[in-house]
């Protein structure tokens, strides 16, 4: 069964986000923008196809929509994080990160006098962008990979983070420092995003570990 989407993007004009074929992995960081989108299939690293409509551009156009995932980023050091709520418009020839949603889930945008800076929930940089001369604000964004956890099973960090059903490495190490597991040592944050993490941080559920009964629960919400 497809669930059925139409969007109206009345403040969007593809035509202005025309990306230089040699511009890979550009996205354009838009205020007018409801919802993060791309023309790229292959960035997804998750996509449910069984999410279908239309969306309408302020240019009067109408496209498809081809579904709606997630799309893992990787930093210059090599850290990562996955984008959620990412529209796949296949007929759209530029990516669009919406400040909007970003804003909706937390994050802060601030625009200076030639400069924006988006930071996270906690805080932390995500990116500093120049203005262009058109206006807009673009960013070269990576696409990363999901680090395969029997590649790494055999580091520490990587052992108690699967056997403790893939908490998080920051809880982990609050489990150390608290003395909440008999043998387990200090544990270094990761960088990478384990493969089995992506279904858990889709599905927007979160583990906690049980010192008592020894279990991992996982707890789900619903966004207000």
């Amino acid at each position: 069964m497809h669930e059925i989407m139409y969007l109206n993007e009345e403040k969007v004009i593809p035509e202005k986000y025309k990306t230089n074929k040699r511009e890979d992995g550009i996205w354009y960081l838009d205020n007018g923008a409801s919802n993060h989108m791309t023309g790229e299939k292959g960035y997804f690293s998750e996509l449910n196809e069984s999410i279908k409509g239309m969306v309408k551009f302020g240019d009067g156009s109408c496209v498809s929509i081809g579904g709606k995932g997630s799309i893992l980023f990787e930093g210059k050091n090599g850290e990562q994080r996955l984008l959620t709520d990412i529209y796949y418009i296949p007929m759209l020839k530029s990516n669009i990160l919406s400040l909007g949603q970003a804003t909706e889930y937390g994050c802060d945008v601030r625009m200076r006098a030639d400069y924006l800076t988006l930071r996270d929930p906690n805080g932390c940089l995500l990116a500093k962008v120049t203005r262009s001369p058109n206006r807009l604000y673009k960013i070269a964004l990576k696409i990363g990979k999901p680090t395969c956890l029997h590649s790494r099973i055999d580091e520490e960090p990587w052992k108690w983070h699967a056997r403790l059903g893939h908490i998080s490495f920051k809880t982990l190490n609050s489990m150390h420092a608290q003395e909440m597991v008999r043998g387990m040592p200090k544990i270094t944050s990761q960088k990478l995003l384990c493969e089995s993490c992506k279904p858990i941080l889709q599905s927007k559920a979160y583990r906690l570990y049980n010192p008592t009964t020894r279990r991992v629960v996982v707890y789900g919400f619903s966004p207000c």
